[in-house]
């Protein structure tokens, strides 16, 4: 016998009951199953019956099975699979985004067959392949595993899930470089914040609107949900998540950096490393390190310092080697302040090809090209439809600080390098 449970449509049922001239009773009689079974489906107390029901109830009603069904996902009941149950726990995801692993956790979770998979297994496999695809930058596949694991959720009904995958779904077009349909998708998963009651949903919901609301240069917002997001994280009635929290303080200290507020800035990277730390987060010590190293060089002026000794140790030790766009950015700032501008220019040619499927990495990456090229203009010339390229996305994006140090370094003949953390946009 069938184990997929079909979504029937009780609206469907009861137009071709009217049409074939049918009452709930011969419908029953046919089927031979009690009235009180078709009731049931009609006012959607059972909502979901077997694919060989659902063939039955076609063949009564004389018409194809598909007029019948409200949802062409179909549900299936099967035993759990306990490897990707492991898999796709939330300690071992945690270990994941702990060592940025993606690419293994990828080919381990391809391996599995989907039809293999009750529903609820099959919507976790499609999720995490998507996030293990956004994280390795191949967002056409993140988008079409998370369209398939939303329209599973939406069929189970399942708010923690729609929530996520839809926070997941807004950051793929944040990065890719489409606020408005990122916000589009916040303000969907928002309504279900209502359904929720669990905290670390709510704060992973606020973190990621931090991060759009960064982009979108709309800092104070960024601040709040930040801050938001980490209040939620300590009051998990369990152990704080430290990998989450470490995430906000990182979030907020590139906010304050943005804003120049410097003083707050290191506040919050030393935060992150003492959080990142005890998550056992490598990357994110990189990055605090990196950040702390910017603002001694800002406020000393100070080519080489112990926080960049740091980062760049822990850069070397680390075994995933992976395209990161944010590490390729801080080695293009290092190299600049160290004056070694034939590496830089090499550094915005991988930059300019590894970020042509983000518009948004592309665009910032064309602002480090024109900081470069009034540095060294005899090193460096920036291609007009480049310019021309991230002009387009910031004004679509109405990202205007961005916008207008674009049109000012393209107008400007010369910059010194005393200018360049004055003017960089963190």
């Amino acid at each position: 016998m069938s184990s997929e449970l079909i979504e029937i449509d009780p609206n469907a049922l009861r137009a071709l009951l009217r049409a074939r001239g049918l009452t709930r009773y011969d419908l029953a009689k046919k089927l031979d199953m009690s009235t009180k079974t078709v009731q049931r489906w009609l006012n959607e107390s059972v909502r979901r019956i077997r694919l060989d029901t659902l063939e039955k109830l076609a063949a009564a009603l004389d018409t194809n099975p598909d007029q019948l069904k409200k949802s062409s996902t179909s549900i299936a009941q099967r035993t759990t699979n306990r490897a990707l149950e492991e898999l796709t726990s939330r300690d071992f995801v945690k270990k994941i985004r702990t060592t940025g692993d993606w690419q293994n956790y990828l080919n381990i979770l391809k391996s599995f067959a989907p039809h293999t998979l009750s529903s609820e297994q099959r919507l976790s496999l499609y999720k995490y392949i998507g996030i293990s695809s956004y994280h390795l930058r191949k967002f056409r596949a993140c988008r079409m595993y998370l369209n398939q694991a939303i329209q599973i959720a939406d069929t189970l009904e399942i708010p923690t899930e729609q929530l996520d995958i839809m926070n997941w779904q807004a950051l793929r077009e944040e990065t890719t470089g489409n606020f408005a349909e990122a916000q589009r998708y916040f303000d969907k998963a928002e309504q279900l914040l209502t359904e929720i009651d669990d905290p670390c949903c709510h704060a992973l919901f606020y973190y990621k609107k931090s991060r759009l609301f960064h982009q979108m240069e709309r800092y104070e917002e960024a601040l709040i949900c930040a801050k938001k997001s980490i209040l939620l994280e300590y009051s998990n009635p369990d152990a704080p998540p430290m990998l989450n929290i470490a995430l906000n303080y990182l979030q907020m200290g590139t906010t304050y950096l943005h804003l120049r507020n410097y003083a707050k800035a290191r506040v919050m990277f030393l935060r992150n490393i003492q959080t990142a730390e005890k998550a056992g987060w490598v990357r994110g010590i990189f990055f605090a390190h990196f950040y702390l190293g910017l603002l001694q060089a800002i406020k000393e002026s100070r080519l080489t310092n112990s926080h960049f000794g740091k980062a760049r140790m822990i850069l070397k030790l680390g075994a995933n080697k992976r395209y990161d766009h944010r590490i390729a950015q801080f080695e293009f700032i290092y190299l600049v302040l160290q004056k070694r501008y034939d590496e830089a220019k090499h550094n915005i040619a991988v930059r300019l090809k590894k970020n042509r499927n983000s518009r948004l990495h592309f665009s910032y990456t064309v602002l480090d090209a024109l900081l470069l090229e009034k540095l060294k203009p005899e090193l460096l010339h920036v291609r007009r439809s480049y310019v021309e390229v991230a002009i387009e996305f910031f004004k679509r994006n109405h990202t205007f600080q961005a916008l207008e140090l674009t049109k000012k370094l393209t107008d400007s003949p010369r910059l010194e390098i005393s200018q360049f953390l004055e003017l960089y946009p963190f």
